[in-house]
């Protein structure tokens, strides 16, 4: 009989609060990357599958200048990011997916579903860490709208959300079919200027080839002894006025 695995371990708030404490005393600042990842979503006005994307170096260069942390080493803030996604792992953080690696350091959050939960957390993380929060925000905080949940979050299905790389692909075949069909159009341009060309040439030889009763482009002149007189004066254009008075 197979063994039935244990059910998810329920996310509790004090579990994004250990963030950093494994590290000791100097990762603490691992403390400030939820509350700065809400930031982000709300500065940038909420638009999902957009402002909910997050590159490292934005995180990093928060943390620096605020002096919750001294300036990272070369290529040493790649646990920026990772403790958070290890803590989904451990926690049901899952079920929608709170983080998502999207390569280059770039990450992807629900934050359409999780901003109750970091809403919650940021109001935790000021009371707990009052002087960290003031350096976060030493002059003015962002307006954060949606107020703390009271109590705790249920972890609810979202609706899922197409992943970037599926909108990417979509965005490539749209301007694929585009670039084709300005091939197509360029194509017809080319066979209608080429046609046009013919046409243009066959009026030429057309014209300069002599026909019984017409003499010059344009003018058929059906008297056989009108013509014959005027024959040498429609030749040359300054005598066409000699022409008609004749």
């Amino acid at each position: 009989m197979a063994t039935r695995g244990k059910p998810p371990r329920p996310w509790d708030m004090d579990d994004l609060l250990d963030l950093g404490d494994k590290q000791g005393e100097k990762s603490t600042y691992l403390k400030a990357v939820p509350v700065l990842i809400l930031e982000k979503w709300v500065r940038d006005g909420k638009v999902e599958d957009i402002a909910n994307f997050v590159k490292t170096n934005q995180l990093k260069s928060r943390l620096e200048s605020s002096g919750l942390r001294p300036p990272f080493k070369p290529k040493g803030d790649g646990g920026i990011c990772g403790s958070l996604t290890s803590k989904q792992k451990a926690r049901n953080l899952t079920r929608p997916i709170l983080i998502e690696p999207q390569g280059e350091g770039m990450f992807w959050f629900n934050l359409p579903h999780y901003e109750p939960l970091l809403q919650e957390y940021r109001e935790k993380y000021r009371k707990d860490y009052s002087e960290d929060y003031k350096k976060l925000f030493p002059d003015e905080e962002p307006d954060w709208g949606t107020p703390p949940p009271k109590g705790r979050v249920e972890n609810k299905e979202a609706k899922p959300t197409p992943s970037a790389l599926e909108k990417q692909d979509n965005i490539q075949n749209l301007l694929a079919s585009v670039e084709q069909a300005l091939r197509d159009r360029q194509q017809a341009i080319e066979n209608l200027t080429e046609e046009n060309q013919k046409l243009q040439a066959e009026l030429v030889a057309l014209q300069a080839t002599p026909q019984k009763g017409r003499v010059g482009p344009y003018r058929r002149i059906v008297d056989e002894e009108l013509r014959d007189d005027c024959a040498e004066l429609l030749e040359n254009e300054k005598y066409y006025i000699d022409a008609l008075i004749h």
